[in-house]
């Protein structure tokens, strides 16, 4: 059992150097990953290596609507989200802005445990 099972992350950043390292290792650890970067061969390359728990979403993080897609992607495809990380370092500064918005984009359905959980319809 590792120590991530069955959480899921959202990594920016993550197809290629730091970014792909923790992929690899919340993969290892047994968490899903969603790829989320601009960098579309290397992510889907990446996804395709470590297997069905880890996905690739294009991801633009200077765009309010891709930062918002790819949070609805993750909670469409597992039905929560445990934690994001930013590795997308060369787009930060101008996403600085945006980055309080996904703090609040649905979190508001937190649950005691700290997990974020796709409401039903």
């Amino acid at each position: 059992m590792g120590k991530l099972d069955e959480k899921v992350a959202i990594i920016t950043g993550g197809s290629v150097g730091i970014g792909e390292a923790c992929v690899k290792l919340f993969a290892q650890e047994g968490a899903y990953v969603v790829i989320a970067d601009i960098k579309d061969s290397q992510g889907k390359e990446l996804a395709y290596e470590l297997g069905d728990k880890v996905t690739f979403k294009h991801t633009d993080v200077s765009q309010e609507s891709d930062i918002k897609g790819v949070v609805d992607f993750a909670l469409e495809k597992f039905n929560r989200l445990d934690c994001m990380i930013a590795y997308s370092l060369s787009r930060v500064i101008s996403s600085m802005i945006l980055y309080p918005k996904l703090m609040c984009y649905r979190w508001a359905t937190f649950s005691t445990t700290g997990t974020s959980k796709r409401k039903n319809s």
